[in-house]
């Protein structure tokens, strides 16, 4: 989802108590997210943390979709794609930021540590390693993602919801228009029409999910033989690096921001 400026979007939301500042491991081929450890806030350097006031967004879509308002058919909204992929976000009541001060306090440990990772857990040479810096998190959303022979999914909104141009606002409440277009819902919200019904005996207390992160990934590569070994870090910019772990292999690492994927 470019451009919402959260970061990069989490297609199956997940809980807090799996995805946080300064965990880390790998989103496998499904897309589901498998926690390894995280790094102790104890350790030397560890930076400040932080986080944001509540703020609400209702709906947030990738750069492939459009939108369009179905008077009609009453307080209704189309999100409408012509390509393979498209995907609509919509969050209540708020959502909050969570970061630390310093970033770079997680790239230097994942270099400091990968090699010891890589033996521990083999699997990160085929999925790589995340190392989560900021994340992004709500009560309750619902996700569609869809594409193909599905061009669009509805969603229904309150009167509250548009502003005096026409156009939707981060007031009022949505509903999820299941007719058309398949919804996932995730995280818990009590009180609204939508949201799943609370047990009369919860196993546990609900938790929010994370629905953006930005973060380090670090992919092991294999020198090419038609180049000398290095020893010393390269393309060591902002968001971009590398740095050897012995003659024969390096890691690559990328500074995840959102404005790389969708």
């Amino acid at each position: 989802m470019k451009g919402c400026g959260y970061g990069y979007a989490v297609y199956h939301p997940i809980g807090t108590s799996k995805l946080y500042l300064g965990a880390y491991g790998f989103f496998d081929q499904e897309g589901d997210w498998i926690l390894l450890g995280s790094v102790g806030r104890d350790t030397e350097g560890y930076p400040d943390s932080d986080e944001s006031k509540p703020f609400s967004v209702e709906v947030m879509v990738s750069s492939e979709v459009t939108a369009n308002t179905l008077s009609k058919v009453g307080l209704q909204m189309e999100y409408r794609t012509e390509s393979d992929f498209g995907a609509v976000l919509l969050a209540r009541p708020w959502l909050i930021k969570h970061f630390t001060k310093d970033e770079t306090f997680f790239k230097r440990w994942g270099q400091q540590n990968f090699a010891t990772l890589l033996n521990e857990f083999p699997i990160l040479k085929d999925y790589g390693l995340w190392i989560i810096t900021k994340t992004c998190q709500t009560p309750y959303c619902a996700i569609s993602t869809f594409g193909g022979k599905q061009k669009a999914v509805l969603a229904g909104f309150s009167a509250e919801a548009f502003t005096s141009e026409g156009k939707l606002s981060a007031g009022g409440s949505w509903h999820l228009e299941t007719r058309s277009g398949t919804w996932r819902t995730f995280g818990s919200y009590e009180t609204g029409d939508d949201g799943p019904e609370p047990e009369a005996e919860p196993k546990e207390e609900p938790e929010d999910v994370v629905v953006f992160l930005v973060g380090y990934r670090m992919e092991h590569k294999w020198w090419h033989t038609d180049k000398p070994p290095h020893t010393d870090a390269i393309r060591d910019t902002s968001n971009t690096g590398r740095f050897s772990l012995n003659e024969e292999e390096y890691v690559e690492w990328k500074h995840h921001d959102g404005s790389n994927f969708d």
